[in-house]
């Protein structure tokens, strides 16, 4: 090899080591969506990546009763990704979604597992009041705590949540759902930890980096 070319390639090393170091590295970052949205009967979509498709469904319905009361369900339901999942698990032939507390790892190694939305699980089931009210299920009367999500962007897994507080009315069947939030995370296979919603976030989307 003359010494003319050795230059040359030395010269053209050192430029590609140069521009690599100088490449922006991809960072982690979350995306929060701010909301306040109070549900009753129906459905409420969640777009957590925020393209117009919903990631996740909670779905407020009648599943029976009488003359005098109606027994409601308040669950979660796919978006149109057949492989969503959420923190929960069955229970005495119930499946479950669980209600997340503050500062919660929710992600690949969550204490908790996940389990398939395919099978709508519940947040609650509500029941008339005869002695007093009764909730059925993890959600029954929480506050500002955290339904996690796990779900496909581009065929690859990412996390979420969407922060709610679910009430029961005093006649114990009617039941109420409100959004306060929601967030994921942009790095494939990458915990976010549910969390309180920044002070100074606006109504649409803050992205935040994650430290």
């Amino acid at each position: 090899m003359s010494h003319d070319l050795e230059q040359k390639l030395l010269v053209y090393a050192l430029a590609a080591a140069g521009a690599a170091a100088l490449a922006p590295h991809a960072r982690a970052e979350i995306v929060f969506t701010k909301t306040n949205t109070t549900l009753g009967y129906g459905t409420l979509n969640i777009d957590l990546n925020r393209d117009g498709i919903a990631d996740f469904i909670l779905h407020n319905y009648f599943i029976g009763g009488s003359s005098s009361f109606s027994i409601q369900k308040l669950a979660v339901q796919g978006g149109a990704d057949a492989s969503a999942k959420v923190i929960g698990q069955t229970q005495d032939g119930r499946l479950n979604a669980w209600d997340a507390p503050l500062s919660w790892s929710i992600g690949p190694n969550s204490p908790k597992g996940f389990v398939n939305v395919a099978g709508a699980p519940a947040l609650m089931e509500s029941g008339p009041c005869v002695a007093q009210c009764y909730p059925h299920g993890p959600w029954g009367r929480a506050t500002n705590r955290f339904l996690g999500f796990q779900f496909s962007i581009n065929g690859e897994v990412h996390y979420g949540w969407a922060r709610l507080s679910v009430s029961l009315s005093n006649s114990g069947y009617e039941i109420t759902a409100k959004l306060t939030g929601c967030a994921y995370e942009t790095q494939p296979n990458t915990a976010i930890r549910s969390r309180r919603p920044w002070a100074n976030c606006r109504p649409e989307v803050q992205t935040v980096k994650a430290r």
